[in-house]
């Protein structure tokens, strides 16, 4: 298993999550953010993807589903990132597109990095 980053990380819990069904395939992921780069990892740390844009997205194929779409729009260290989510339609019997949110909570611990977070409008307002 890869080893975590270092903090500041945030962790999609299912009580932060809201939107359809497949909003369960994201609760144990994870954001991180090192060198001024937000990552998304699945529960076992594997890389997903960086965001990038904006706003801040991620788009990549995880759990069987192909084009999840997440967006950063706030992330404080020492606090929780928030932002959305959403799949295209999907397979054989089309199932149709979802879209929810997500609020994801930290380990804690103000760091440097944050600050770019700010500049880019992303953090504390």
């Amino acid at each position: 298993m890869p080893t975590p980053p270092n903090p500041p990380i945030w962790t999609l819990n299912a009580s932060g999550l809201t939107g359809g069904d497949r909003k369960s395939k994201l609760a144990g992921c994870h954001i991180g953010l090192a060198s001024g780069v937000y990552t998304f990892y699945d529960p076992s740390w594997d890389s997903l993807g960086t965001f990038s844009g904006t706003p801040l997205s991620c788009t990549f194929n995880y759990n069987s589903i192909t084009g999840w779409t997440i967006i950063l729009s706030t992330a404080v260290s020492g606090g929780n990132a928030a932002g959305t989510w959403s799949t295209p339609s999907q397979g054989q019997k089309k199932t149709g597109p979802e879209s929810g949110t997500y609020t994801a909570q930290t380990g804690g611990g103000v760091v440097p990095e944050e600050e770019s977070a700010s500049s880019a409008g992303y953090g504390k307002h």
